[in-house]
């Protein structure tokens, strides 16, 4: 994206970016895009830092030894030929791990966590926004309309041949963000 932007951007087009709110999840390519309208990226990294500190969980991770220890456990407790319901339940909880981001990218800005995160998330969607950046609120484009799955052109094309009236409620709160962008 950022390479992009700044192509258009040096002939003088105005470029205005829809991202899914997970752009920040990716601080390479978050911080290029900010770099790409020449918005200075160390005025934004302590909130920044602050959104992204509060959404990471010390459960992201597996650690091999822990994990290996756990499930030989529940192998052990048992002589039985077959895992049971239990056991197999309890291996998923010993390998499965926990991102906050997945709320996030499901919720949008309902599921940043409350107080510091959500502060230092509106002064950094203020500031893109007068650049010409939009995140999407809900988190992704898909969760504007989540009557219908899946994902990208396909679930864009799903959405038009199920509601091909513009005018239908579903697209509410996709019209309103939309209009909110002043395009």
């Amino acid at each position: 994206m950022a390479k992009i932007i700044k192509a258009l951007r040096s002939l003088n087009v105005e470029v205005k970016l829809i991202v899914d709110i997970d752009v920040l999840n990716d601080e390479t390519v978050f911080k290029g895009i900010i770099e790409a309208y020449d918005i200075d990226y160390n005025s934004i990294k302590p909130d920044y830092n602050n959104i992204v500190s509060n959404l990471h969980s010390t459960k992201e991770k597996i650690n091999r030894v822990l994990t290996k220890t756990s499930i030989n456990q529940i192998l052990d407790n048992s002589n039985a030929t077959d895992l049971s319901q239990r056991e197999l339940k309890l291996i998923r909880g010993a390998i499965s791990t926990i991102s906050k981001w997945d709320g996030v990218k499901s919720s949008g800005v309902a599921a940043i966590p409350a107080g510091n995160a959500t502060t230092s998330y509106r002064t950094i969607d203020q500031l893109l926004k007068e650049h010409g950046v939009f995140i999407v609120p809900v988190g992704e484009l898909e969760c504007f309309i989540k009557e219908v799955g899946g994902h990208g052109p396909e679930w864009t094309n799903v959405v038009l041949e199920t509601y091909p009236n513009l005018d239908d409620d579903v697209y509410q709160n996709i019209t309103s963000f939309i209009q909110s962008i002043n395009i």
